[in-house]
């Protein structure tokens, strides 16, 4: 089974701000890890969703690799905004021919 995490939303509770899953939990973890390690202590494939523009302008792709360090993480971005979290999940689960979950991230 794999793991997905969609981090595809315009954040617009949070203006002028990070985008929500890379804010930092008072533990000074970041809410992406709060949310994925558990999967990833027990092994699963955890695929994070997010927005190209998340990767340009703040590195997000390159921080969750960084922090989470697992050959079982992976980053798929997204080019546009979707009309939401379903259609967020499609964009990857498509071609799929496994199992998944999907948990939010916030």
């Amino acid at each position: 089974m794999e793991i997905i995490i969609p981090c595809a939303g315009k954040s617009d509770r949070y203006p002028n701000t990070l985008p929500k899953y890379l804010l930092k939990m008072n533990d000074g973890r970041y809410m992406f890890q709060l949310v994925s390690d558990q999967y990833i202590k027990n092994r699963y494939k955890v695929t994070f969703i997010i927005l190209k523009e998340h990767a340009k302008q703040f590195d997000a792709k390159n921080i969750i690799l960084q922090t989470l360090n697992s050959k079982k993480v992976n980053v798929f971005v997204l080019n546009n905004i979707t009309k939401g979290p379903a259609e967020t999940v499609y964009s990857y689960a498509k071609n799929l021919d496994k199992p998944i979950m999907i948990q939010d991230c916030d």
